[in-house]
């Protein structure tokens, strides 16, 4: 879904997780005995089923395999991450044979956001996997404005349209209700377009204002009104499950800190955790949209 095997993890370490001899620890090196903890296996296999639980762990054995053939370190910090949040696997594009594998997003409180720790010059496309349970609402999905300027580069959701902006608006286009998508704006000096699922939605070819200084950070969930937060997601109705930039200076997937006992946006490019204000709740779903719960053990 967000991408596949080095090129999302660091090469000495991942965040909190530091790569040395002591901390492999007994993993098995070759693969042949799995990654993953057998609390972890058994909290896969009470989510899934044993059916379907057993091919989801081949799946991430099968990922970790094929991502430690080219950087072990990498494949060691990310299931580390895995063992302590075993519903992360929903969150890593496994496709195991014969399961569908649902997709775990994060809303917030109605006024949380992230600090997603970018600047416009760092990158020139944004990309959000979304789903709308509530299209009547009006929120913010991502930007960042200019003090005192008409200068910005930001997306609002509103009637049930999606409308990325560029110092004006370039456009809307429709999003249906409970169906997940994926929404990507790119963002150059008369070149802004909007894309729905890789479909080309809108464009704009004017050199309209937008920010491409480092001057305010990018917020998801809300806009950075520079200095404040401005629209958030005004309910509990718009769900994301990932934010990513074309630059792959940061992607972010929903996380379980167990150790804050907090739902976190963890980015798989440096390893720690983004900048957050407010609460974040999980919700799973399936590709088609229908609700799923996984089940404890």
């Amino acid at each position: 879904m967000i991408g596949k095997g080095a090129q999302y993890l660091t090469a000495a370490g991942f965040g909190r997780y530091r790569i040395t001899a002591a901390s492999l620890g007994n993993l098995d090196l070759l693969g042949t005995l799995g990654w993953l903890r057998y609390v972890t296996k058994a909290a896969i296999l009470a989510a899934f089923g044993q059916t379907d639980g057993k091919a989801v762990i081949k799946a991430t054995n099968a990922y970790l395999n094929q991502l430690a053939a080219s950087d072990r370190d990498k494949a060691t910090a990310l299931a580390a991450f895995i063992n302590e949040d075993p519903m992360m696997v929903c969150s890593l594009g496994l496709q195991p044979q014969g399961v569908t594998m649902p997709i775990r997003h994060l809303y917030g409180n109605g006024s949380a956001y992230i600090n997603i720790g970018i600047y416009s010059k760092d990158f020139d496309t944004f990309e959000m996997g979304m789903l709308v349970t509530n299209t009547s609402q009006f929120s913010n999905v991502e930007g960042c404005r200019e003090t005192g300027s008409a200068a910005y580069s930001w997306c609002r959701f509103s009637g049930g349209l999606i409308e990325p902006w560029f110092g004006g608006s370039v456009g809307n286009t429709p999003v249906i209700a409970n169906k997940p998508f994926v929404f990507k704006m790119l963002a150059k000096v008369g070149e802004q377009k909007g894309y729905i699922d890789d479909v080309l939605k809108f464009q704009n070819t004017a050199s309209v204002p937008y920010i491409d200084g480092q001057v305010s950070v990018h917020y998801a969930f809300a806009m950075n009104n520079n200095p404040s937060p401005a629209n958030y997601f005004t309910g509990y109705g718009s769900k994301v499950a990932y934010i990513k930039d074309g630059a792959d200076v940061v992607r972010l997937i929903p996380y379980y800190d167990k150790i804050n006992e907090k739902m976190q946006w963890l980015d798989l490019v440096s390893g720690n955790y983004a900048e957050i204000y407010g609460t974040f709740t999980e919700a799973f779903y399936l590709p088609d949209g229908t609700p799923w719960t996984p089940q404890t053990p």
